[in-house]
């Protein structure tokens, strides 16, 4: 798509002929020329800047014909550029769904084999087991305080720490109406 516009527009600007190409290049130089003037002075019209564009309009119909290749080239190539945005975004949600899905399969199979981390090319991908959350509540009648003593809970209302809750947990104490699960699924990290 890119070669057909850039040969569209290099064909449009330079008509195949010296003569042509030669106009174009002035065309194009005293263009150039006129910015820079413009700029220099602030943007104001000055005998030389009269000048200048009175050489531009002296080949406006090539002006006319380069104008035209140029927006017509620039044109296609954004079509293009739209184009490949597209595809390449319909590319990586279905590589993100293959990402899930390899995952999945990791999920299912990595206790039926038992192994925990793969080798893909350069790539590790490891499965881990789900973390383990604290489940359960103060039970009814309990008295918060002696939550709160070890400091498991704030002070009233009593607030329940999960985060002390699961470190005694985990350190081999008992704490009545809780438990440590593992919730969800397990994790697949790719490094």
């Amino acid at each position: 798509m890119y070669y057909d516009a850039h040969r569209l527009e290099h064909e449009m600007q330079h008509d195949n002929t010296k003569q042509s190409s030669r106009a174009s290049w002035r065309l194009h130089q005293t263009h150039e020329r006129l910015d820079a003037l413009l700029d220099e002075t602030g943007g104001e019209v000055t005998p030389e800047v009269e000048a200048l564009e009175a050489e531009i309009m002296a080949h406006v119909e090539e002006a006319a014909k380069i104008g035209a290749a140029m927006v017509c080239a620039a044109k296609q190539r954004t079509e293009a550029i739209d184009a490949e945005i597209k595809r390449l975004q319909a590319r990586k949600a279905y590589e993100a769904r293959c990402v899930e899905a390899g995952k999945r399969l990791l999920r299912l199979v990595s206790d039926e084999i038992g192994e925990t981390t793969f080798s893909a090319g350069t790539y590790r991908v490891s499965v881990r087991q789900p973390l383990l959350r604290v489940v359960g509540q103060i039970p009814e009648g309990a008295d918060p305080a002696a939550y709160i003593e070890r400091g498991l809970a704030t002070a009233q209302p009593a607030k329940v720490d999960r985060r002390a809750i699961k470190r005694e947990l985990q350190g081999g104490f008992e704490v009545d109406g809780f438990t440590l699960e593992r919730g969800g699924e397990k994790g697949v990290v790719v490094r």
